[in-house]
């Protein structure tokens, strides 16, 4: 039986896992009620239950980023995409919503020079720290990311 790791090295490198990988998006509401549910102290205790292969990633926290919420990445606020919480089930729970899109009119090459690009050097990473917050996700596969730019960490499974 493959790791969540080994499963999805293997469908990026165009190879056959033992099955077909799957993650886990929900709100915080649903987690906490699986938790309960299953009688879980983590996050990651839920994924394991459920069979999940999450993906899992870290970045470190753009200094102009507003957004506190786990899944956005501390992405939106920096490209100006405009979000809204959504209320559902009668204020049973909160989720984001996309509303905005900075380019979205943008329809010749001076809109999108004008646009008020991120620098990418704002977004300082260290190495070393990014590294040690990996070692715990073992067997999860996991992705760094900087600002936008992502990669495969260079870490063994």
């Amino acid at each position: 039986m493959m790791t969540p790791r080994e499963r999805w090295r293997a469908v990026l490198a165009g190879e056959q896992p033992d099955r077909v990988p799957c993650d886990y998006w929900a709100t915080a509401e649903v987690t906490a009620r699986l938790m309960r549910e299953f009688g879980c102290n983590s996050k990651r205790e839920v994924w394991e239950h459920l069979g999940v292969d999450k993906c899992v990633r870290l970045a470190p926290r753009h200094p102009l980023a507003t957004e506190e919420d786990w899944h956005i990445d501390s992405n939106f606020a920096i490209w100006h995409v405009g979000t809204t919480d959504v209320t559902y089930q009668e204020g049973l729970g909160v989720y984001s919503e996309t509303t905005f899109h900075p380019l979205a009119e943008a329809s010749t090459v001076a809109d999108v020079e004008r646009f008020d690009w991120p620098e990418p050097t704002d977004c300082a990473r260290s190495t070393a720290t990014i590294r040690s917050l990996l070692a715990p996700m073992n067997p999860f596969t996991c992705t760094v990311t900087c600002a936008v730019w992502s990669w495969p960490s260079k870490t063994s499974s």
